[in-house]
């Protein structure tokens, strides 16, 4: 419940810096939060993020023209009503829609849904990338 609060906290907070074209974004440090935010930089959906005493600064992403991007973050676990989706789900949601991007929490670590998968598992789903 604890990591499902923490991604609560981080989802509002990336969802309001790109709604008021912040540069960067500062959070309390959590060990939960350096997982999911090197996942989001390697996806491009931030730029970068780094670790000084207990904040984590989070740069966000600006595209070729020089504005910020304008990702959205929707939360699909909360602490009182997780969402699971199996291989079979997963599969039909990719085949539904082929640009969504659901981050899951699998048995191998925090995965997108195409990477999930090709790694044929499933998992928590944990927020999608509009």
């Amino acid at each position: 419940m604890r990591n499902e609060t923490h991604l609560n906290e981080l989802i509002r907070l990336l969802n309001w810096g790109y709604k008021d074209n912040k540069e960067t974004v500062s959070i309390k440090y959590s060990k939960f939060f350096l997982n999911t935010l090197q996942k989001l930089v390697l996806a491009g959906l931030i730029k970068s993020f780094q670790v000084q005493r207990n904040l984590i600064h989070i740069l966000l992403v600006h595209n070729l023209s020089g504005r910020r991007g304008r990702f959205v973050f929707k939360n699909l676990s909360l602490p009182g009503s997780q969402l699971f989706y199996s291989l079979n789900t997963l599969i039909a949601i990719q085949r539904k829609r082929p640009d969504a991007v659901i981050y899951l929490y699998t048995s191998l670590g925090i995965l997108t849904n195409s990477q999930a998968i090709s790694k044929r598992v499933g998992g928590k789903a944990l927020f999608e990338v509009l």
